[in-house]
């Protein structure tokens, strides 16, 4: 029978003292490095979700996933990675609403309290335009914390889907009393009581989201075009007026104004915007204003 020997004889008494020094040295940094593997060289679940939130952050969506799904994998328990998942699966060219909403009911299984997974759960339902159900998850959100601005917010908008302008209108107040300087907020009653046909309210409420973000001035405009549209010419430029008022360079505002006024046969008023329109810039397809100017 064969016997393979002991690297060491039986009976040897390893000694530091039978190496040199830089043979220690070695021998130490060996011995750290063993330690050190397995601590080190071995990533957590939580250590997987962290790395896909940076991935998220810089847009990059599938390595994202697969981190979170790899935190899943480490810890089925770990209800967070389910939740961002649910959130990268919205984006569209990315998952679906309905892969979405199975990520967002896995976290809420695992943890029935965590208050952003109903709220997402809530906007995903709304992109479907399951409004009831949508509104269901913004409340739980809410009981949860009356404090969520965003839960609030959305279900304002929900509510106005659904043509309740009242209630959209009290759910938006709500986050307004939570953050007064909350454009969006604001933004969403405005729409509320435009759709009311409630303009100076509508244009009050436009005007407080644009003393917050300025950026919020082209809505004016938007608001106009909407009402011009629908054949509303009179509504339109009161909301041309005040994007005046905001900015009197604006060409498209006064170009635009000048095109209700025209319908509503003010021609004199319509030639004298329309002319102020070309002299900031606008420069338009020729209309029979100019040509009769």
């Amino acid at each position: 029978m064969t016997v393979i020997a002991n690297f060491w004889p039986v009976g040897t008494c390893i000694s530091f003292q039978n190496f040199s020094k830089s043979m220690k040295l070695i021998l130490i940094a060996f011995i750290l490095l063993l330690l050190a593997v397995p601590v080190y060289g071995q990533k957590t679940a939580e250590d997987f979700f962290n790395e896909g939130l940076a991935l998220n952050n810089q847009g990059k969506l599938d390595d994202a996933i697969k981190c979170y799904d790899e935190a899943i994998r480490l810890d089925p328990n770990y209800a967070e990675p389910w939740n961002n998942k649910g959130n990268a699966l919205m984006n569209p060219g990315v998952g679906s609403l309905d892969d979405a909403i199975k990520c967002f009911d896995e976290a809420i299984r695992l943890d029935n309290n965590y208050t952003t997974a109903w709220y997402n759960k809530g906007v995903a339902l709304m992109n479907q335009g399951k409004l009831d159900d949508a509104i269901k998850c913004y409340d739980e959100a809410i009981r949860l914390d009356p404090n969520y601005d965003l839960a609030w917010i959305y279900k304002g908008v929900a509510l106005m889907n659904q043509g309740k302008y009242d209630e959209a209108i009290k759910a938006c107040e709500e986050a307004i009393g939570l953050g007064p300087n909350y454009d969006l907020a604001w933004i969403y009653k405005g729409d509320a009581l435009d759709d009311q046909g409630k303009y100076d309210e509508a244009i009050y409420a436009y005007n407080q989201a644009n003393s917050i973000d300025p950026m919020w001035r082209a809505l004016m405009v938007n608001e106009g075009n909407s009402h011009y549209n629908a054949g509303e010419y009179v509504a339109a430029i009161r909301y041309y007026d005040e994007a005046i008022k905001q900015d009197s360079k604006d060409k498209y505002a006064w170009y635009n104004k000048a095109m209700a006024l025209r319908m509503l046969h003010r021609d004199s008023e319509a030639k004298s915007a329309y002319t102020k329109a070309r002299e900031l810039g606008y420069n338009g397809t020729m209309t029979l204003m100019e040509m009769t100017a």
